[in-house]
């Protein structure tokens, strides 16, 4: 089961999006409405990650 498969059956985990940023590649549509909304959480921009 993906993590976006598990966000469709469980809502609380839709309510938290971050816990898939930086560790999956397709995380489900409110991961990625946090990301483009937060620029600082894109690997690559702000802040380093490492």
């Amino acid at each position: 089961m993906t993590a976006s498969a598990a966000s469709l059956s469980d809502p609380a985990a839709a309510r938290r999006p971050r816990i898939c940023l930086g560790i999956e590649t397709s995380c489900d549509e409110t991961a990625a409405a946090v990301v483009v909304s937060d620029p600082a959480a894109q690997p690559g921009q702000g802040r380093p990650l490492g």
